[in-house]
């Protein structure tokens, strides 16, 4: 416990100043990350006889930098010359792994390019959406709410388990969740939000205000996306015969361990701000 303690107390204060200062620095930590996230994806399955292509997995988490350090406010764009070629190098990579599916046939299987392209898409691609969110107008806030809105749902998922937990959800990917902790789930990060919000309002610190309605709102997706993350990862590292994707962070396990969550969540603010601001 001290040392998953120590950990998690590490952990937060670089989070924190990486992310305060934003820009090349978080950019680059998150890229990092991602790297050392497909590692452990892919080494995960390459435990259960699967062989994925991991030059192809990290040549699309380089891509994912370059797209959002050229455009910001877009994942999916790298101009060159007024032409987005970002599709077209998607398309490459495709075409790549299927060629290596016919001319290696004995060694490159459709299993081994399926978990390649899951893996480049549950990880890298995933993890730009924090860039994304953060270069947003009231970034930093919004970045918040996928952090806290992840953070309250776990924590308070675990303690409804301890108190109120009788019933399993399901068993045979996490023995250890209860229905009590699932409607903790969205208790916690509703809660969290709501309280988050009231205080950005009466604080008046976003440029583009959002009312604590919308906060709410975001309580209940992330508190249901929190758990398909985690229970995904669980269902995951159930399949491979693993109880963690890696060893980097003591107590805690690896990058997909900690982040599992996070990786659902921090997307779904990006995308319900935009579509409200789109809309508004």
């Amino acid at each position: 416990m001290k040392t998953r303690v120590i950990s998690a107390i590490v952990m937060i204060a670089l989070a924190a100043v990486l992310i305060y200062f934003g820009d090349i620095y978080f950019g680059v930590a998150i890229f990092l990350v991602s790297l050392i996230g497909l590692y452990e994806f892919y080494k995960a399955f390459k435990s259960k006889g699967v062989k994925p292509v991991y030059v192809l997995g990290y040549i699309y988490t380089l891509l994912i930098p370059v797209a959002t350090f050229m455009k910001p406010s877009n994942a999916l764009e790298i101009p060159v010359n007024g032409t987005n070629i970002f599709p077209a190098v998607q398309v490459i990579i495709m075409l790549v792994l299927l060629v290596l599916m016919v001319v290696a046939h004995k060694k490159v299987t459709p299993l081994d390019g399926a978990v390649t392209l899951l893996g480049a898409f549950y990880v890298p691609f995933l993890f730009s959406f924090f860039v994304l969110t953060r270069n947003m107008t009231d970034g930093l806030v919004l970045l918040i709410i996928g952090i806290l809105g992840s953070v309250a749902a776990d924590t308070f998922a675990i303690f409804a388990g301890l108190l109120w937990g009788k019933k399993k959800l399901i068993p045979e990917i996490s023995p250890k969740k209860t229905i009590a902790g699932s409607v903790g789930s969205f208790v916690g990060s509703v809660i969290a939000l709501v309280i988050y919000g009231l205080i950005l309002h009466y604080g008046g610190l976003m440029e583009e205000p959002v009312s604590v309605l919308h906060f709410a709102i975001l309580g209940l997706i992330m508190g249901g996306t929190s758990q398909i993350g985690d229970l995904s990862a669980s269902a995951m590292k159930r399949y491979c015969g693993i109880k963690d994707f890696g060893k980097l962070i003591p107590g805690h396990g690896g990058i997909l361990d900690r982040f599992d969550s996070m990786l659902f969540n921090v997307p779904m603010v990006y995308c319900y701000i935009h579509i409200l601001r789109a809309l508004s």
